[in-house]
């Protein structure tokens, strides 16, 4: 009996060849890019560690004011201040009297109740960020001129 050779067509042969040149590249593909990753985690990590190195060498500058004078720098704008405005008003209920007519339509003692409500208030107005001017209520609207 014969031997039959049997050949294996062209075109399993230049399959296989592109499926092992794919693999490849694929291989080389990511061992590039895990490289790169890895390259710029590292350069992330020296930056964080960097930053966190120069954040525990710094002061804490934010507790300790610039100005160590008795009065504040800002002083002339006391008026803008809410915890300036709620001591103001409690002054002036503690001050000024009553007149007799609301006295009889308030319940008694009712002087007492509004400067410790106001006292309160003031004292939670110190927490209010106040940097910013409260003066520009036209903040983030915009204007167009009517000229063409």
């Amino acid at each position: 009996m014969k031997k039959t050779n049997r050949k294996v067509p062209q075109s399993v042969k230049v399959k296989r060849r592109i499926d092992t040149a794919v693999e490849q590249a694929v291989a080389d593909k990511k061992r590039f890019y895990d490289g790169v990753i890895s390259r710029r985690e590292q350069k992330y990590l020296t930056e964080l560690t960097a930053l966190q190195n120069q954040v525990n060498a710094q002061p804490l500058a934010f507790i300790a004011p610039e100005n160590r004078g008795l009065v504040v720098a800002n002083w002339r704008n006391w008026w803008k201040w809410w915890s300036a405005r709620g001591l103001a008003l409690i002054a002036f209920l503690a001050i000024t009297p009553i007149p007799p007519e609301l006295l009889v339509l308030l319940p008694d003692h009712i002087r007492m109740y509004a400067i410790a409500v106001t006292a309160v208030c003031a004292f939670m107005m110190n927490f209010i960020d106040q940097k910013h001017d409260l003066t520009q209520k036209t903040k983030g609207v915009q204007s167009w001129s009517l000229k063409s």
